[in-house]
């Protein structure tokens, strides 16, 4: 159902209904009779599984058990593998440079990638599957209603969770675009409330982020937004970019920091150390490509003024957070030793009950001068506006 159906206004669902002359519904029945504005078919949810990364948090879980349990603490539970793994992975270049023997050496290599390649493989479904169950098991009959002026959402498959979102207390909203996600035209969205706990997964009493639309598709992302945000456009935001310079900062200390471990490593293995080089030159084409790809940038209203301040980054998974500019309750100016010698400065915007963790509206590598501007007028913008709590 590619995040299920279209994101349409609802009108005040709590308004009082009477069928036949019984007494008026309550707010709850009234908000469980509003059609729902977004609701997740076991389809959508097994979407999400596979293009998640959760079954690697189950696999964490796991061997954490086991190795509280003393599962580990017996070899002869897993000395099997000292015997078999030999076999099917050789050395192969100390065989190589011992015997001098191309054809042999090609075959083990052949069996050790073939091998090495199935056992990658299969440790990807394993976990995708893990990752389609927990999701399935959590998020199971996820739907968004309206109610009133607020949302309530209601999933589960064993424990049946029903929560409400004030609206008027949303103080971040924030959009995940995995790399997969995004190839095949899903975004998840989610929204932190004032007063919000440490949780970033969890949707009850004491969750920071909640889950406004595990799976949507893309083209109804925006109408998501501007429902729950009005007066907010998405796609109206002039992006701007970083600093000039900061693609060539990133990258050259990605590459650097990558020999220096390198360098760690070849204490112990020359052999292995070699590996480092390539790998620096992929750690700084992925610090190029994040920075190139971080924006930051306001979406301004019909009348011109500047309503919400958006914040994109990441290299292959994409996420972006945006902040009304009547939430901010701190905006400040950070700058590590580094950045005062590239004349740069990190912009942080803070939010009532903001949590630590999470992807927020943190924008690094912008010029002193421009954050310095950005922040004055943050500040100006903030005063301006009546806050509503």
């Amino acid at each position: 159902s590619r995040g299920g159906p279209a994101v349409a206004a609802a009108g005040d669902a709590t308004a009082p209904a009477t069928v036949d002359g019984a007494a008026p519904r309550s707010p709850a029945q009234a908000s469980e009779a509003a059609p729902p504005l977004l609701q997740q078919s076991p389809k959508d949810l097994a979407i999400l599984g596979l293009l998640s990364n959760r079954g690697l948090l189950v696999v964490a879980a796991a061997a954490g058990v086991l190795q509280q349990t003393g599962f580990f603490d017996d070899p002869r539970r897993y000395a099997w593998l000292g015997t078999w793994l030999p076999d099917v992975l050789p050395d192969v270049l100390p065989n190589l440079l011992e015997t001098f023997d191309p054809t042999a050496a090609s075959f083990d290599l052949a069996r050790a990638a073939i091998f090495g390649a199935v056992a990658v493989a299969g440790f990807v479904v394993f976990t995708r599957l893990l990752s389609v169950g927990w999701v399935l098991m959590t998020l199971f009959g996820f739907t968004l209603r309206r109610r009133g002026k607020d949302f309530s959402t209601a999933y589960g498959l064993f424990t049946r969770v029903t929560a409400t979102l004030p609206l008027r207390r949303l103080q971040l909203l924030h959009v995940e675009r995995p790399f997969l996600a995004r190839r095949w035209g899903f975004h998840s969205v989610r929204v932190e409330t004032a007063g919000g706990g440490a949780s970033n997964d969890r949707q009850g009493p004491g969750a920071a982020r909640l889950w406004l639309a595990p799976l949507v598709a893309s083209e109804l992302a925006g109408d998501l937004v501007r429902e729950a945000m009005p007066g907010i456009d998405p796609a109206g935001v002039d992006w701007r970019p970083l600093a000039p310079r900061a693609a060539g900062r990133v990258a050259r200390r990605n590459a650097v920091l990558t020999v220096l471990i390198g360098l760690a490593v070849a204490l112990v293995s020359p052999l292995w150390s070699l590996l480092f080089l390539p790998l620096a030159g992929l750690a700084a084409w992925i610090g190029r490509r994040s920075v190139r790809r971080s924006a930051w940038g306001f979406d301004s209203g019909l009348d011109g003024d500047r309503r919400a301040i958006f914040f994109r980054s990441g290299s292959f998974d994409q996420q972006e957070s945006l902040v009304p500019i009547g939430k901010i309750q701190c905006v400040a100016l950070a700058q590590t030793p580094f950045d005062r010698r590239w004349r740069m400065a990190t912009l942080r915007v803070d939010t009532a009950g903001a949590s630590a963790a999470g992807h927020r509206v943190e924008i690094p590598y912008l010029d002193v001068e421009i954050a310095r501007g950005l922040a004055d007028e943050l500040a100006d913008g903030v005063a301006e506006t009546t806050f509503l709590w």
